[in-house]
């Protein structure tokens, strides 16, 4: 018989515990909380996406300012870029991202 593998603390043993002899709301309350986890997942997804678009919508502001204002030329956001990526590896991205934000930020601004 199948069964679901319960973990204890210290030196006891895994044991299991046979469906047969479970609670018959076992099965709605873990299909519940298998539905929350998953809507919290994708809220949370939500969230983390929306946060990096406002961050690089405010980046590729940050930058056009610097090139209209102070002439920031491809070199400089090669070097912002790199730097970046120093700081921050985990962040996917590249001179070609930043080239995106600024094209999308002076796409919507007209």
């Amino acid at each position: 018989m199948e069964g679901l593998r319960v973990t204890r603390s210290g030196n006891e043993s895994n044991r299991l515990i046979k469906r047969s002899s479970l609670p018959d709301s076992y099965p709605a309350l873990l299909h519940e909380l298998k539905q929350r986890i998953r809507e919290s997942h994708v809220r949370a997804s939500v969230s983390v996406n929306r946060e990096l678009v406002l961050l690089y919508w405010h980046i590729g502001q940050d930058i056009l300012v610097r090139q209209e204002r102070e002439h920031w030329g491809a070199k400089v956001i090669d070097r912002l870029a790199a730097d970046l990526k120093e700081a921050f590896p985990e962040m996917k991205g590249s001179r070609q991202g930043i080239s995106s934000t600024c094209g999308l930020r002076t796409g919507l601004a007209r």
